[in-house]
């Protein structure tokens, strides 16, 4: 990673955006991850998304391999995992804690409840 990059996450739900946008949404929450450049700009970003099914909400996890850089592929798997070491269902703001346990900001316009 760059000197001019940090590793940060974004909660859509506490983005100031979020009440304007939620309706063309399908998913109830999401979390966008990755690696950001200092001065804006992304690097690469990956998403945990919650989508409405059968009564819970459990999260998917989507990404584009083309973006993530080789030498952070590592990296990002140990985030991976540690999500599925959450549970079966862990919440976005379980999601949110443990990425700022492995060094992410919280990069989201308005902070945790």
């Amino acid at each position: 990673m760059k000197e001019s990059e940090h590793f940060g996450f974004y909660q859509t739900s506490r983005q100031n955006y979020w009440e304007d946008t939620r309706k063309y949404n399908d998913f109830t929450d999401e979390v966008m991850f990755g690696i950001y450049e200092d001065k804006g700009g992304i690097t690469c970003e990956l998403f945990m998304r919650w989508y409405e099914l059968g009564g819970k909400s459990p999260p998917r996890f989507e990404m584009c391999l083309a973006s993530i850089p080789p030498m952070e592929a590592q990296t990002l798997l140990r985030i991976i995992q540690s999500a599925l070491d959450l549970g079966d269902d862990p919440s976005p703001e379980d999601f949110c804690k443990c990425l700022t346990k492995l060094g992410f900001k919280d990069l989201s316009d308005n902070p945790p409840e």
